[in-house]
């Protein structure tokens, strides 16, 4: 039977656990201070009606079945859990520790930030993990949280310059999905920047998110994105060594767009699982060496103007020049070859094979050339070999401008340039 807590209650035990059997019907405050071990309590319908609650347990504390509460005064060193809480009336004030100054996990799955009329209060010290379903900077005071969770995030979230930007260390991140869906519907944001600490973000395989902007973040190492992003931008993330792409399209928006930029320290880059993307840029990331293209077997609609850009990054490969023909003998055009054309080859091919209304353009560089044949990537960089080899710009029949020409110069932007490689 549910008890009827009709007066103030203060308990103090240094050497045990507190567990309520029956569940709180509370007509007043809770006082709890516990300096030994767990909480454990029930709340009548899972609401404090206008009633706070304030507890201190040198263990954990577990109010699972709370709903709707007033002020929340906690303190733990182990887990605040609050599994079922969706309302609060008030702060949730976690920065008290009375009772050791350590760290705790507050987990609080269900909460929408939005539904917080006061703060969600962090203490100052200690190491502090915190789970929400929607997180709002303008509801958070504090700057002590070493891993956030959010589990359902439509706001948009700004960790950019946030008062916590010095002391995050790790996101998991899932978006919830809009709808009805449409174009451009899908329009909720996640902006990293400028954060001195973080190291990791991680996306929920049910994410749904709009645009995804990670900048200038100095020690993040790994970026996993999963579920749906339309438009993603990973730029200047110096420690960066670790960008797995697992994301995809939501059918009835737009189609995807991607640019990796200025993150020095990448090696490799893997496009593949990634489908009906109409915008790619990989420009400056000057570790990048490897590179797998996206699929191209599920294509964006003809209306979508499909852009590829591959520029100023680490690719290798080879080239020579054309020979010159004569009356006597065959004009040879250039050859050469490279891995991230090979990569990009069937993605390119399916949209020119692809009854289109919109446009189809390519730019792709190879940043170390090896032109003598002598094993050594020290000779250029395919746009200067390109200007330099003016028999290939002339063409069969040595006038340049005519229709016969294999080159116009520059970086690989036309399909007689993507043709001199690899005996196409």
């Amino acid at each position: 039977m549910p008890i009827v807590y009709d007066e103030h209650l203060e308990l103090e035990v240094p050497n045990g656990s507190v567990t309520f059997n029956s569940p709180l019907n509370l007509d007043e405050d809770i006082d709890l201070i516990l300096s030994g071990s767990d909480i454990i309590l029930s709340i009548v319908d899972g609401d404090t009606n206008g009633y706070d609650i304030t507890l201190a347990s040198a263990g954990n504390i577990l109010l699972d079945d709370l709903v709707d509460s007033d002020d929340l005064d906690l303190t733990a060193s182990g887990t605040i859990s609050l599994d079922a809480l969706t309302t609060v009336n008030g702060d949730i004030d976690l920065r008290d520790n009375a009772i050791i100054d350590g760290g705790y996990d507050a987990l609080i799955p269900q909460l929408d930030m939005n539904n917080v009329t006061g703060d969600l209060i962090m203490p100052s010290s200690g190491v502090h993990t915190v789970n929400v379903a929607n997180f709002v900077t303008g509801s958070y005071s504090g700057n002590e949280i070493e891993a956030l969770t959010v589990g359902s995030q439509y706001s948009n979230l700004d960790l950019s310059n946030a008062v916590f930007v010095n002391y995050i260390k790790s996101l998991s991140y899932t978006g919830s999905k809009t709808t009805p869906v449409s174009p451009g519907g899908q329009a909720n944001r996640l902006d990293i920047s400028q954060t001195t600490s973080l190291t990791s973000v991680v996306m929920g395989d049910s994410n749904h998110l709009g645009i995804l902007s990670v900048v200038s973040n100095s020690l993040l190492a790994s970026l996993d994105t999963r579920g749906v992003i339309i438009t993603t931008e990973v730029a200047s993330n110096s420690s960066l060594t670790s960008l797995n792409l697992g994301h995809t399209y939501l059918n009835g928006d737009n189609a995807l767009t991607l640019s990796v930029s200025n993150n020095h320290s990448i090696t490799t880059l893997d496009l593949s699982t990634i489908e009906k993307i109409k915008t790619i840029t990989i420009d400056n990331n000057t570790s990048l060496s490897s590179i797998n293209g996206p699929g191209s077997s599920v294509l964006t609609e003809p209306s979508a103007s499909i852009s590829l850009t591959i520029t100023n990054n680490a690719f290798q490969g080879t080239y020579q020049f054309a020979e010159e023909g004569s009356e006597t003998k065959q004009f040879v055009p250039g050859s050469g070859s490279a891995a991230v054309v090979d990569a990009f080859r069937p993605f390119i091919d399916a949209y020119l094979a692809h009854t289109r209304t919109a446009a189809v353009s390519y730019t792709i560089g190879i940043d170390e050339v090896d032109f003598d044949a002598d094993g050594e990537f020290d000779d250029g960089s395919i746009d200067t070999l390109l200007d330099a080899d003016t028999v290939n710009q002339d063409g069969i029949d040595g006038v340049p401008g005519t229709t016969d020409d294999q080159s116009d110069g520059g970086y690989i932007d036309t399909l007689a340039e993507l043709n001199l490689f690899n005996g196409q």
